[in-house]
């Protein structure tokens, strides 16, 4: 697909909300969902183009070229509460230096990128090797020797946009009282104008599919271990994670030390599935102490939703491979159609679970 038609494609998604040329294209989605549910021979959601992160139906088959988007985000408490928290399709999570923790914000439509996402910061190299396995385009900060030294040697096969040395796409919120590290933020416009001055590749193959399994639309799945209506997973003493399901709304609401986990407007971050995913883990033994996840090692895992439980396991089985879950019998684990947190715990703590 010629540059051209790629940016084509990406600026029709970013004006998708704010433009009346691209209001006209929303209930195409709309539509395709009315129809599945009110008609009385509905088309199975299976044939659907679905959102290949959420499995939700309705997605706009144009997007299934583009790339998705994987945005590093810090979780430092002056970092919080992040800007742009409760919109991203999946959440990862997982732990480096200090006993902090680090997040990756996943878009399938680079489009539905809001106006201000961040503190954007930098990457380590376990968070470089799950947006290559899932094809995304890599925004960060700047990151630890092992991620740049990684991303030099993907060269251009590897899609990215640098915070450090690419400042004009990014922008510093500077209305908090805080140290400047934790001021950066990009936006979709931001994006779209890296991705046409810098020419970066968005070409995704249209017949990848979703990139995880999904129940089919109308049909949830349930886990087949039992009830669980919370979760408490713990990545150190600092960051100690509740997750507290509300039948009302089908999702787990989000503590962090006891206090609930939001976006700069107040909004409670809530997930449709949540995994916890034990990984090994290692000190690297540089001065910085960055740490390994041994994600080729791959590992147990639980997952959540709909206010039950089931054990499961998942595997990474090279850097270029994609993150994939199963049934504790290794068949494909499919998630429930929405968004989702999926954490990556070290294995030492997982005696630290809590699951009622």
């Amino acid at each position: 697909m010629k540059l051209k038609n790629i940016f084509a494609l990406l600026l029709a998604a970013v004006l998708l909300l704010t433009t009346a040329a691209c209001k006209a294209k929303q209930p195409e989605e709309t539509t395709v969902e009315t129809t599945v549910e009110d008609t009385t021979a509905p088309v199975p959601a299976e044939t659907d183009k679905r959102n290949p992160l959420t499995g939700e139906a309705g997605y706009d088959e144009a997007l299934l070229s583009l790339k998705g988007v994987g945005i590093v985000v810090e979780n430092h408490p002056q970092a919080r509460p992040q800007w742009g928290f409760s919109t991203p399709d999946i959440v990862m999570e997982y732990e480096v230096e200090g006993g902090i923790s680090r997040m990756l914000w996943l878009y399938a439509n680079p489009g539905r990128v809001p106006d201000q996402v961040g503190p954007v910061r930098s990457a380590r190299h376990d968070v470089v090797e799950l947006a290559q396995g899932l094809g995304l385009l890599f925004v960060h900060c700047g990151g630890s020797p092992q991620a740049l030294n990684y991303i030099k040697k993907l060269g251009d096969g590897f899609s990215e946009l640098d915070g450090l040395s690419l400042t004009k796409y990014f922008a510093r919120d500077k209305s908090r009282s805080v140290s400047q590290e934790h001021t950066l933020t990009i936006s979709r416009e931001g994006l779209a104008k890296g991705i046409e001055e810098l020419k970066i590749k968005t070409d995704r193959d249209p017949e990848a599919g979703t990139l995880f399994t999904f129940a089919p639309v109308g049909a949830p799945a349930t886990p087949a271990g039992g009830d669980a209506a919370h979760l408490r997973i713990v990545y150190s003493g600092s960051y100690v994670y509740d997750f507290d399901y509300a039948a009302a709304s089908g999702k787990y609401a989000v503590r962090l030390n006891d206090k609930a986990q939001t976006d700069e407007n107040g909004v409670n971050n809530a997930y449709t599935n949540v995994l916890a995913l034990y990984t090994e883990m290692i000190d690297l033994g540089d001065k910085d102490h960055h740490q390994d996840l041994l994600l080729e090692k791959g590992g147990k895992g639980l997952w959540l939703s709909g206010g039950r439980y089931e054990e499961i396991t998942w595997q990474k089985t090279a850097a270029n491979e994609p993150l994939r879950l199963f049934t504790a019998a290794g068949e494909p684990l499919a998630l429930n159609v929405g968004n989702s947190y999926i954490g990556f715990v070290r294995s030492t703590n997982e005696g630290k679970t809590v699951l009622k």
